[in-house]
């Protein structure tokens, strides 16, 4: 089972605070969505599934790395790891991902390490 610093079916985003800086995205499908919108690095990791993977490329791979949000659709299948700095603010931090996976897949978000807890 997950750690209780995952959250699931949240993301590090919260309305009213606009998003965090994203440093990188990375997917398990090198043919996936460019997202140029996004910003940031891309990355490709074939064997990404779990939220933990995701947890650990933000520690490991990404300079800056604050915290991370995860989405997957089991039925494409794809993973999609989003690799974000800190707010500035301590009062932005998590809300509910609505429509995560297209509305059909699974979320977490959480922090790069277990102890940094934004508010929900």
């Amino acid at each position: 089972s997950a750690p209780p610093c995952f959250l699931q079916g949240f993301d590090y985003y919260q309305p009213g605070c606009g998003y965090s800086t994203m440093l990188a995205i990375y997917d398990n499908r090198s043919d996936a969505d460019s997202c140029a919108e996004c910003g940031g690095m891309r990355g490709f990791d074939a064997s990404l599934a779990e939220p933990g993977q995701c947890q650990l490329i933000c520690q490991d791979k990404v300079p800056g790395c604050a915290f991370w949000s995860f989405e997957v659709q089991p039925e494409v299948p794809e993973a999609r790891c989003y690799l974000k700095s800190a707010y500035d603010s301590a009062t932005c931090g998590y809300s509910v991902w609505d429509g995560c996976g297209g509305g059909y897949g699974t979320c977490w978000s959480g922090p790069a390490r277990c102890g940094l807890s934004p508010p929900l």
